[in-house]
């Protein structure tokens, strides 16, 4: 397994993602460039880390991204929910 590879790609997802729903900029600024449902550009937040220093993998924080970019996928496009709940005021989606 590449880290670098695959951290790279987990965080552009995650950015992406969070960019497109909440308007959170990895950057600080606005992009665009990329549509958003978001009004406000906001921050940064931080990543939780998926392999250690020496490139180990953390098990529980890769399943744990994969999951939630699953579930907000699922929702946004079709809402599909992942507990039976509505998430209309977490996440916003394009489903009637």
């Amino acid at each position: 397994m590449k880290v670098d590879t695959v951290s790279r790609s987990l965080k552009a997802l995650v950015e992406a993602f969070r960019w497109h729903f909440y308007g959170q900029s990895w950057d600080g600024r606005p992009h665009p460039e990329l549509p958003t449902h978001a009004t406000v550009v906001t921050g940064p937040q931080p990543i939780d880390p998926w392999f250690t220093a020496d490139g180990r993998p953390i098990p529980q924080n890769i399943s744990a991204t994969l999951r939630s970019l699953v579930e907000a996928f699922r929702w946004h496009f079709w809402a599909y929910s992942w507990d039976g709940q509505q998430h209309s005021t977490d996440i916003p989606t394009h489903a009637e």
